[in-house]
């Protein structure tokens, strides 16, 4: 849905880039040609992309979620 915002938008092929799945990241995070990383996730996630990223020195952005419901 946000791609095809972003496109609809007339915001240019390449600008906007959503990449899912658990192979990609790592290897986005690890890959010296990409400069900044933005994540939604978990602290553990978060935690696991700051080590993995201090190693090429990205810019890193983070949006934290927190569950306010009760469940139980």
């Amino acid at each position: 849905m946000l791609a095809n915002l972003s496109q609809e938008a007339g915001i240019p092929d390449g600008v906007v880039n959503i990449i899912t799945g658990r192979k990609a990241g790592p290897l986005l995070v690890e890959h010296p040609d990409i400069r900044m990383i933005s994540v939604t996730g978990s602290t553990e996630v978060g935690q696991n992309i700051m080590r993995t990223a201090a190693n090429t020195i990205k810019r890193l952005r983070f949006t934290v979620l927190i569950d306010l419901s009760h469940k139980g």
